[in-house]
């Protein structure tokens, strides 16, 4: 009796010491984000790089293929800065000055398009596709679009530069995005997104700013 209750007392033993040393389950695979998103509304941080740098909390929102609103707010929610496209014309509003400017004007201070700009918020591939003449695309090992060069005449026209990429509903998006051309620049913080909202197209409309 005393031997088969020692080894009962054994068995148990040996089997909760196997319980201890079982193999760790598997790690799920990692997220995969598989959504190409055709709008977005985020909060970020931006900067307006110019001869006066301007920086605020920002509110944006895009969407494909040229429309887009960045306002930079002040401390008060006032307005300090907005740039609003709805794919044909721009409208910039800076320190109490505004401008307008249709994006094939000569006089555009920008050497980009609005489908660009557009592109470059949504984490998307270049317009023109990576192997467009003039243009250098580079990426992570990822496969992340990290810089976008634009060339022209041998020298770089305008730089996009993407990185923190996280996922964002289902979406890619980098978290940093910065857009120099060597005098002017804009550089943008994301710090929360959201993927394809509904978009009033009220939003860039820009006929009744002043």
């Amino acid at each position: 009796m005393r031997l088969k209750k020692t080894f009962g007392l054994f068995l148990a033993a040996f089997v909760s010491g196997c319980a201890a040393f079982a193999p760790a389950p598997l790690p799920l695979p990692p997220e995969t984000a598989k959504l190409k998103p055709s709008s977005i509304r985020a909060e970020a941080v931006v900067e307006l790089k110019k001869p006066v740098p301007l920086s605020g909390k920002a509110v944006i929102i895009a969407k494909s293929p040229g429309s887009f609103r960045i306002e930079v707010l002040g401390p008060f929610s006032h307005t300090l800065a907005l740039l609003v496209s709805d794919g044909e014309s721009l409208y910039m509003f800076s320190r109490g000055q505004s401008s307008r400017f249709g994006w094939d004007d000569p006089e555009l201070p920008y050497p980009f398009k609005a489908e660009e700009v557009v592109s470059f918020l949504l984490g998307a591939g270049p317009v023109n596709g990576g192997g467009a003449e003039g243009q250098i695309v580079s990426t992570d090992a990822e496969g992340h679009i990290t810089k976008i060069t634009r060339i022209k005449d041998g020298s770089p026209v305008f730089t996009a530069s993407l990185s923190d990429y996280r996922i964002a509903g289902g979406a890619h998006i980098p978290f940093n995005i910065s857009i120099e051309n060597g005098k002017e620049g804009l550089s943008i913080r994301y710090s929360s997104v959201e993927i394809n909202p509904e978009i009033n197209s009220d939003f860039f409309n820009a006929d009744g700013l002043p």
